[in-house]
């Protein structure tokens, strides 16, 4: 039986050609999105700091100096912020892999062609109720003060498919922890273009220019400020209740979905959707679509997964 993620699906809802190129024929473009990448390296210092490991040593390898300053500070605020309540949990599970069966929510019939995948964040017991909560990590551009972003996760799927997930790995849940840390706007400072430059009579650049680029040392005292003073822009929790009408919802969606892929491969179809070329940036797949670049033909820009799920790996 074939694994469904919540990934797969969003891909599929997105475009169905980046689904069929992805999840079918296994193309990755070599270089990661610097978004998914530093979302990858706060996720690796989040596991190591809630199960008690070095977060530091989790993102010391990070090769960008500044990225690795920039996650660095966040979890340093992070455990700042956080460290009081810690002892409030036991964790019971850490990046644990699940599958469960996809069910068909009108008859409850299994699929025989998909089973639910995917991988908890964290799973802990509240000491002081027993309280099992998922725990769903993000990092974000957007406001954390804003609310529609907290408001459209009353109907993100993602967090019903991890609750279906953790009961399947016999965690009865009672609630999700939305964790989300807002990635900084802050960024390094460059060195002011000589033609660019102005002096005053005494021979000083303006206030706003430099003679030298930002250090990594001078962007993390600044990044640190600003963290510091203001926590709560980078640093919210919020806990999101799941009735069994949105567990139902989840099901119908991804049954729907599932079966949408299933006819798509059978008719030998995966329409492109023009519309999301350009909605995060370039798709990856861009000259794919538009140039009629071969994939396999590129190995300098894709390589192909035999595994299309390398993150349950």
């Amino acid at each position: 039986m074939e694994i469904l993620t919540h990934s797969q699906m969003r891909t599929y809802r997105e475009c169905a050609r980046k689904h069929d190129l992805m999840y079918r024929q296994g193309f990755r473009p070599v270089k990661e999105g610097d978004a998914l990448h530093f979302g990858t390296l706060m996720h690796a210092g989040l596991e190591a700091w809630w199960t008690g490991g070095d977060w530091l040593a989790a993102i010391a390898a990070e090769a960008d100096p500044f990225d690795r300053v920039k996650a660095y500070e966040l979890m340093r605020g992070y455990n700042e912020v956080y460290t009081p309540i810690r002892d409030q949990y036991e964790v019971l599970a850490a990046e644990a892999v699940f599958e469960a069966p996809l069910l068909n929510p009108e008859t409850m019939a299994a699929s025989r062609t998909w089973k639910l995948g995917g991988k908890q964040d964290v799973v802990l017991k509240r000491i002081e109720d027993g309280h099992v909560i998922v725990v769903e990590h993000k990092t974000t551009s957007e406001s954390l003060t804003d609310g529609d972003y907290w408001a459209r996760l009353q109907i993100d799927h993602q967090i019903s498919n991890y609750v279906i997930g953790a009961e399947s790995l016999g965690f009865p849940v009672d609630d999700t922890l939305y964790d989300v840390i807002k990635k900084p706007t802050i960024r390094p400072l460059a060195a002011t273009p000589v033609e660019s430059r102005k002096y005053t009579k005494q021979g000083f650049l303006y206030a706003a220019q430099r003679e030298t680029a930002e250090t990594p040392a001078e962007y993390a005292e600044r990044l640190r400020e600003d963290i510091t003073a203001d926590p709560g822009k980078y640093f919210q929790q919020r806990t999101i209740a799941r009735m069994n009408s949105q567990i139902e919802d989840f099901m119908f969606d991804a049954w729907e979905t599932a079966q949408e892929i299933h006819a798509a491969r059978k008719a030998g179809r995966a329409p492109r959707n023009p519309e999301a070329c350009l909605r995060y940036g370039r798709c990856p797949f861009w000259d794919v679509c538009v140039n009629g670049l071969v994939p396999a033909e590129h190995p300098e820009t894709f390589t192909q997964l035999a595994n299309v799920h390398p993150e349950l790996a």
